[in-house]
């Protein structure tokens, strides 16, 4: 049985979460490189995570199953399914058991009673882990991919999925 659920918000400017016994032991932007155009996201990187966690712990994983949104262009919507088959990839690769979760469901169980948007997902993370840091390097402001990454283990560990 595994003893960690890691959740994958698998876009650029996504985040990776990992929770074991209701207490998150990881929370980090998902790791990016500087390219010609802009950043991408750092396979090499995105592996190091996972077999840091995978090294001392038993991981299932719930991933956001993402799709390309309307309006959306066709060089980022490639973009955005690149990364989210880098994830799927290492997933497999390290035989690590996942469930692609969709933005409805995860949103549906676990900001239920809330307007759903970025700001209720913020808030509902400070609201079960007020001691965490959703603003990485400089930021300001709350990272809402942070917010996500938690928000899809958290609906994961709520529901059996088929």
């Amino acid at each position: 049985m595994p003893n960690v659920i890691l959740s994958i918000d698998p876009g650029k400017s996504g985040a990776i979460a990992a929770i074991k016994g209701g207490k998150i032991i990881l929370l980090k932007l998902a790791p990016t490189i500087s390219s010609g155009r802009g950043k991408k996201l750092d396979i090499t990187e995105m592996n190091k995570i996972i077999e840091s966690l995978k090294k001392d712990h038993d991981l299932k994983a719930y991933i956001e199953k993402v799709h390309s949104m309307p309006k959306q262009g066709v060089a980022s919507s490639f973009a955005f399914g690149k990364g989210y088959g880098y994830w799927i990839g290492l997933l497999a690769a390290h035989k690590i058991p996942f469930i692609e979760i969709t933005p409805q469901a995860w949103k549906k169980k676990a900001l239920a009673g809330t307007d759903k948007s970025k700001g209720a997902a913020i808030l509902r993370v400070k609201q079960m882990f007020p001691d965490i840091d959703m603003k990485p390097g400089r930021r300001v402001k709350d990272h809402d991919g942070m917010a996500d990454a938690v928000l899809i283990g958290i609906a994961g560990a709520m529901e059996t999925w088929n």
